[in-house]
């Protein structure tokens, strides 16, 4: 089974969002689905509209009823090259997310949270199937309970912290000039990615545009 990938579209968004999914159909093969304004009262309520925005992470499988297994990515994620993701993840039964960036500010993040070194991951791209909805209910019902500097994804570290299998970080490469050689990354996720949509070319995935 593939999974279906699903993104956020919301608002001035949504053009950035169909040019990612547009990219996950032509290098990855998958079916694209896009969570867009009409969804939006599936979003808690807060103060700032982009913690709200990014509650809907959390319905996924309540706005989309017939999917079980889902890619969902952030859309400022795009894949660079074709790849196949059953090549990288062994076993859709688990739920996979990949490292954030590994700097003074998140190994701060978790010791506040009481994480494991090293286990801080990024929420812009994550596999999961719908056995793991229970758990995306309660971040989605407790998310006032946790501290949410980074809204979903600081309260999904927190609840997630022992469920995550991590994913191979070429999945999700956020920065340029990582250990990661260019050639080898499969998805590069950077708001730098809206100028692409837009029409410029990257040299070579670099972020500089010409």
């Amino acid at each position: 089974m593939k999974p279906v990938a699903v993104t956020l579209g919301i608002g001035d968004y949504l053009k950035y969002a169909e040019k990612s999914a547009e990219l996950v159909r032509k290098h990855m093969g998958l079916e694209t689905r896009i969570i867009t304004d009409e969804h939006l009262g599936h979003a808690l309520r807060m103060s700032k509209f982009n913690h709200s925005v990014w509650t809907l992470k959390y319905k996924i499988w309540d706005i989309f009823p017939d999917l079980d297994l889902v890619m969902y990515h952030d859309c400022d994620w795009r894949p660079v090259r074709d790849f196949d993701l059953a090549d990288y993840l062994p076993d859709f039964k688990d739920v996979y997310f990949c490292l954030d960036r590994d700097n003074d500010h998140t190994r701060s993040l978790e010791q506040q949270y009481r994480l494991k070194p090293s286990t801080y991951f990024n929420a812009g791209w994550f596999v999961a199937n719908r056995k793991h909805k229970p758990v995306f209910d309660f971040c989605y019902k407790n998310y006032f309970r946790y501290e949410n500097k980074w809204g979903d994804q600081c309260v999904s570290n927190q609840v997630f912290k022992y469920l995550v299998t991590l994913a191979d970080k070429r999945l999700n490469v956020m920065d340029i000039g990582t250990n990661i050689p260019n050639e080898e990354v499969l998805a590069f996720h950077s708001a730098l990615n809206y100028a692409v949509y837009e029409g410029k070319e990257p040299c070579q995935i670099t972020g500089k545009f010409i």
